[in-house]
């Protein structure tokens, strides 16, 4: 999947998708095969070092933390100094449209809110991929329509490939 490009991968239940992306994202070794992102083989790359991220169907946010420290996880797990994680989370929240929301607790957004600071939070270290399960699937038609249009922009100027698993 090119740079900027949202593939889906769609199938039934128990088909596999979810399993093609527990082996991209690391917790899942292929036997046999391989895993390659951008020509390069990253089957035995530390789960850590492979520039994948991961956006789950619950978001998967840390209740205790507010907005900006949930996209910052990634960030200070990775070393980033304080000033370009504070320069990152604000460039991420202007992106997904969350701009005055960073100093609130998570508990308190909508489910579009809560999926946006997911995705924010997962594209936060600049991933080569970022890999989708069903990330929109608990919210109402006219919101899931919105927001996946809105993120498929946000995905496309960002240039990160995208593999998008979908009933």
């Amino acid at each position: 999947v090119p740079g900027g490009t949202v593939a889906a991968v769609l199938g039934a239940s128990g088909s596999g998708k979810s399993t093609l992306l527990r082996a991209g994202c690391g917790p899942l070794h292929p036997t046999p095969g391989a895993i390659t992102v951008d020509g390069a083989d990253i089957t035995d790359v530390p789960v850590h070092r492979r520039r994948v991220a991961m956006v789950f169907q619950d978001g998967q946010l840390f209740d205790h933390l507010n907005v900006a420290d949930n996209i910052a996880y990634g960030l200070r797990r990775a070393k980033w100094s304080r000033a370009d994680r504070r320069r990152r989370v604000g460039d991420l929240l202007d992106i997904v449209g969350l701009a005055d929301k960073g100093h609130r607790q998570v508990t308190e957004l909508s489910g579009g809110e809560a999926q946006r600071v997911a995705v924010a939070r997962a594209i936060a270290p600049a991933p080569r991929l970022l890999m989708a399960d069903e990330p929109l699937s608990g919210l109402d038609r006219a919101l899931r329509d919105r927001l996946l249009r809105d993120l498929s922009v946000i995905l496309s100027d960002l240039a990160i490939a995208t593999i998008w698993v979908t009933h």
